[in-house]
C-alpha cells in the first residue's frame, strides 16, 4: 500500500515537471509564424488564384513581387501594389506590407494611363548613404502613391510610410526615407595632447531615433495637419456635446458676446478713423 502511494506522488511530481517545462521547451525551439495570402485577383489580368505562404516570420516583408504576377507588355493593365483584402485601392493600397499577424492580401490593378517613373530611396540621416538599393515603379500621372519603408536592422525610419501625388516630371518624384541609428555609438576615446597627457572628450551618446511617423504626405499640404485638424475638431465637438444643456447655452452666449465685441472694436475704430 505505502509502494502504491510512493509511486502515485511519483508519477505525479513527473506529470507537474513536464507539463511547465516540456512548453517552455517548445515554445524557445519554434518561433511562431504567420499565414500570408496573396489573391491575384481578376481571372482575365492574371489568371486569378491565389499565393499562400506558411509560417512566415514576423516582420518579413512582403511585396507585389511576392505574389510572381508577370503582365504582357501590352497588356492595358499594370500592378499597383498590394491592399488588404476588404479595403480599396484609395484607403489600403501599399507597395510593401510588414508582416505582424495573419494577412490576407490583394493584388490592385491599375489602367495604364500617362505613365511616369517614381523612385524610393533608403538612406541614412544626415549622410544621404544608401542603406538599401534604391527602387524604381511605375505609376499613372495624377495617381497618388503610398509606399512602405524597407525593414533595415538597427536603423529607424522617419515614417512607416510615405506619400505623394504623382507629376509628369519623374525626377520630382522621389520618395527618400531617411534612417536614424536605433542605438547610441560608443563614446569615443580620449585625445591625447602633445604632452602625452590625456585630454577629456565629452563622449555623451547621442539621441536614438525618434518614433517613426504613421505616414508623411510629401505634397503641399501634408495629411499629418489634415489628420490633426480632424482630431481637433472632432475632440472639441464631442467635449461640447458632453456639457449639460446649461453650460451649451453659457458657453454659445460667452462666443456671442466675444464675436460682439470684436464688432463693436471694428466699428468704433472705423469711426475714428473716419472723423480724424
Amino acid at each position: 500500500m505505502r509502494a502504491a502511494k510512493k509511486l502515485f506522488v511519483l508519477l505525479t511530481v513527473l506529470c507537474l515537471f513536464c507539463a511547465f517545462t516540456l512548453p517552455a521547451y517548445a515554445e524557445a525551439g519554434e518561433e511562431y509564424g504567420y499565414d500570408v495570402r496573396i489573391y491575384l485577383g481578376r481571372e482575365d489580368i492574371a489568371g486569378g488564384g491565389v499565393v499562400s505562404k506558411q509560417n512566415v516570420k514576423a516582420g518579413t516583408q512582403i511585396g507585389s513581387d511576392a505574389a510572381g504576377v508577370s503582365l504582357p507588355e501590352d497588356s492595358k493593365y499594370y500592378v499597383m501594389g498590394l491592399r488588404e483584402a476588404g479595403k480599396d485601392n484609395n484607403e489600403g493600397l501599399q507597395n510593401v506590407f510588414t508582416v505582424d499577424r495573419d494577412l490576407d492580401l490583394v493584388v490592385a490593378y491599375g489602367i495604364k494611363g500617362d505613365q511616369v517613373a517614381y523612385t524610393v530611396n533608403y538612406v541614412l540621416a544626415g549622410t544621404g548613404t544608401q542603406l538599401h538599393d534604391p527602387e524604381t515603379f511605375y505609376g499613372n500621372i495624377g495617381d497618388y502613391m503610398v509606399v512602405a519603408y524597407r525593414y533595415v536592422e538597427g536603423y529607424q525610419p522617419q515614417a512607416y510610410n510615405l506619400g505623394r501625388t504623382l507629376s509628369e516630371d519623374a525626377s520630382a518624384n522621389v520618395f527618400t526615407f531617411e534612417y536614424a541609428p536605433l542605438t547610441a555609438p560608443a563614446p569615443a576615446a580620449p585625445a591625447v595632447d602633445n604632452a602625452g597627457g590625456a585630454v577629456a572628450v565629452d563622449g555623451g551618446a547621442a539621441p536614438l531615433a525618434p518614433a517613426p511617423a504613421e505616414i508623411i504626405d510629401l505634397d503641399d499640404t501634408p495629411l499629418g495637419l489634415l489628420d490633426m485638424g480632424k482630431d481637433l475638431i472632432e475632440g472639441g465637438a464631442t467635449a461640447f456635446n458632453q456639457l449639460p444643456v446649461a453650460g451649451r447655452i453659457g458657453l454659445i452666449l460667452v462666443d456671442a458676446t466675444l464675436i460682439a465685441l470684436v464688432v463693436w472694436l471694428i466699428v468704433r475704430n472705423k469711426r475714428k478713423k473716419a472723423t480724424a
